[in-house]
């Protein structure tokens, strides 16, 4: 007698044929197409995309501050009216204005500024945002990783739930040709009524489950579509995966090759380097500061050019200028300190990241071999019941049967069926949370 099992998904894939002209030029909606819907439309891969947006700007904005940087002012003041202060020098026929009025003066004036020396601090901080650009990219790679299994996760418990709504719609319809034959059998005189009244109950059960599998299945779908944020086609993939496994390796390797690859350990690990940076940048207070700064100056008067002459005139000027804080009650002391404070809270993430990664694929290591051993067992479990059901109904046409034995059979089957389904799926959920893990 064919399997539960085995006859729904042979229904699956009638209907599949029957339905093929309807859907000529499409294809049902893969895992790879939620995948990469998903990849599209997620608004937490956007932000995390904007994070490293900002982070570049920050890294920008530092490295631009070690550049020569150019500014202009211009102005204009209007002076009070006074006497002008002249004197008759000897020989002369007219007094010499030393000190003219001149009410209306302009300035204009073009600066450039080239730090040379800031105490590394720049340095440092360019350092620091270079660590924290690649750590804001490797929390994207890890944000698109795990948005892609929660989309798995999604997609395969829609095929669970469409499984299990398959099972229980067969196990209706066999419920429903069960109750027939025993009211015919109860009219001929052959069964009680309290058989009828046993299937009856069944049957009634039967249809609360295909109620819940109907309402399970909707609920899946619709926290797919929230994971993808998309709206899903009618036409979905619901092929059972088939019972092959792979091989899962060895533990002590799997975990090493977690801590190589998985995007949130290289992420922490560049922090740790970033807060190390950042220490040097808070040192820097005790360093001297120097920098070249060149003026072009064009005013009205120039006050540098004498005697004084409601003229424009242009003058320039260049310097180098260091300055050195002497004493600033231990302000860079206390932000080393903190810096320092703060990269041991770094250190000390990392190690939690570390173990917790070890600790996870632990986990998922032992939760993939569990649902192996499951899809064996499940697999075993379900010929037993198909054929433990098959033995039951001859023996109940026949007359050697009660009614409650094959009502317990058509139960034991009907569990059996969706344990090897739920085990098939729970494989393929367990293989992706494992190789997120292990960060392929």
């Amino acid at each position: 007698m064919m399997s539960a099992l085995k006859r729904y998904r042979l229904g699956l894939l009638i209907m599949a044929v029957l339905g093929a002209p309807a859907a000529a030029g499409t294809h049902p909606l893969t895992l790879d197409d939620c995948i990469r819907m998903g990849m599209e439309h997620s608004p937490a891969l956007h932000g995390s995309l904007m994070k490293i947006d900002g982070a570049k700007a920050q890294l920008g904005e530092v490295n631009a501050a070690r550049l020569p940087a150019l500014s202009l002012s211009a102005g204009y003041t209007r002076l009070s009216e006074i006497d002008p202060f002249a004197v008759m020098m000897p020989g002369a026929t007219e007094p010499f204005t030393f000190f003219p009025n001149i009410p209306n003066n302009y300035s204009g004036k073009l600066t450039l500024t080239q730090p040379l020396f800031t105490g590394l601090q720049l340095e440092n901080t360019s350092s620091a945002l270079k660590r924290n650009l690649q750590a804001t990219r490797l929390d994207h790679e890890a944000a698109s990783r795990e948005l892609r299994f929660d989309i798995t996760d999604a997609f395969w418990n829609v095929v669970k739930a469409n499984d299990y709504q398959t099972i229980i719609d067969e196990d209706v319809k066999r419920q429903e040709v069960h109750l027939k034959d025993v009211q015919g059998l109860f009219e001929q005189g052959l069964v009680s009524r309290n058989d009828v009244l046993r299937v009856e109950v069944q049957h009634s059960n039967a249809l609360l489950q295909q109620i819940s599998a109907h309402n399970g299945l909707e609920l899946a779908k619709a926290n797919l579509e929230n994971v993808i944020g998309a709206p899903l086609p009618d036409d979905i993939d619901m092929t059972t995966p088939g019972e092959s496994v792979d091989s899962i390796g060895m533990l002590s390797a799997l975990q090493v090759t977690a801590l190589a690859n998985r995007p949130e350990a290289k992420a922490i690990s560049q922090r740790v380097e970033m807060g190390k940076n950042l220490v040097g940048a808070a040192k820097s207070g005790w360093l001297p500061q120097v920098a070249l700064v060149a003026n072009y100056a064009y005013m009205r008067p120039n006050q540098r050019i004498q005697p004084l002459k409601d003229e424009a005139k242009s003058t320039w000027d260049v310097g180098v200028y260091l300055s050195y804080n002497l004493w600033d009650w231990n302000t860079t002391g206390h932000k080393a300190k903190q810096a320092k404070a703060e990269l041991a809270q770094l250190r000390d993430a990392e190690r939690q990241v570390f173990d917790g990664i070890t600790l996870q694929v632990t986990h998922n290591y032992l939760t993939l071999q569990e649902v192996t051993k499951r899809i064996e067992v499940s697999r075993m479990s379900l010929q037993q019941a198909d054929e433990g059901y098959r033995i039951t109904h001859d023996l109940y046409q026949q007359g050697m049967a009660k009614t409650s034995d094959l009502l317990d059979a058509s139960v034991l089957q009907t569990q059996a069926a969706v344990n090897h389904s739920q085990a098939l799926i729970d494989y393929q959920t367990a293989k992706a949370r494992l190789e997120t893990t292990v960060g392929k």
